[in-house]
């Protein structure tokens, strides 16, 4: 079944009425109702368990197979990265701490 003419648009017309209608209800309601202490503090985390869902499996996965080695250039400056934000704690050092060892090893691996 292809896809496409009056489908695609519905089907992006639904994606984006679903997406909508999700968030005007947070909007709406944000006022209306309480949360409990604990879901407030734990929503604190939600950004960040967002990104670490997205980040970690681009470092573990290589060629479309789990590596966890020494020549998996990406988890490496990962780790430096890591490392480097629990020191300093500062973004734009663990940016490119990551990055100039993630470049360092792609060089030197090759």
């Amino acid at each position: 079944m292809s896809i496409g003419g009056w489908y695609l648009w519905l089907v992006v017309a639904g994606m984006a009425l679903v997406t909508i209608v999700n968030r005007a209800t947070l909007i709406v309601f944000a006022g209306r109702f309480n949360l409990p202490p604990i879901v407030q503090n734990s929503l604190r985390y939600a950004p960040a368990a967002a990104l670490a869902a997205i980040a970690v499996p681009e470092l573990f996965i290589t060629n479309g197979a789990i590596d966890v080695s020494i020549h998996n250039a990406k988890l490496i400056a990962g780790m430096v990265s890591f490392g480097v934000a629990l020191v300093w704690r500062s973004t734009i050092l663990a940016i490119v701490g990551g990055m100039l060892v993630l470049h360092a090893l792609e060089w030197l691996l090759k």
